[in-house]
């Protein structure tokens, strides 16, 4: 839960969910939900964690970057997505980050009733190969 950071621990420059077993990670001080976060489209589904001391930045632990607030992105440009979601249709979840890049989709591609139908809002970015190889599916 948001409201209880105790519960939460932050693991920075891990490339294996396994390795989080052995690694002491990070204390949570504070979540910071966004304040228009909408539960049902899930628009603005992000959050900050301010950790309880200070992260020390290195070749494997850096800062995310971020678009400034505005930017229009063009559809077609290309971006990074990572995560440890499975590689197949009801697969496993992957053990090892997983990252690739992929080219931006237009909502209106995105929300066509054989893709999203719909569910992306002007808010979310869609991203990925429509053919199914490579996307985000959050």
């Amino acid at each position: 839960p948001l409201n209880s950071p105790w519960q939460w621990t932050a693991f920075v420059g891990t490339l294996r969910q396994s390795s989080m077993f052995y690694e002491k990670g990070h204390r949570v001080e504070k979540v910071i939900s966004h304040p228009n976060y909408d539960s049902k489209t899930k628009n603005n589904d992000i959050a900050l964690m301010k950790l309880h001391t200070p992260l020390t930045f290195n070749e494997v632990v850096k800062p995310v970057c971020l678009p400034n607030p505005g930017m229009m992105l063009e559809p077609e440009q290309h971006c990074w997505i990572s995560g440890w979601g499975a590689t197949q249709e009801k697969g496993k979840t992957s053990d090892v980050l997983n990252a690739a890049m992929v080219p931006l989709i237009e909502p209106r591609r995105c929300n066509n009733k054989y893709v999203y139908d719909g569910l992306i809002t002007p808010a979310m970015i869609c991203a990925g190969f429509l053919q199914g190889t490579v996307d985000s599916c959050q």
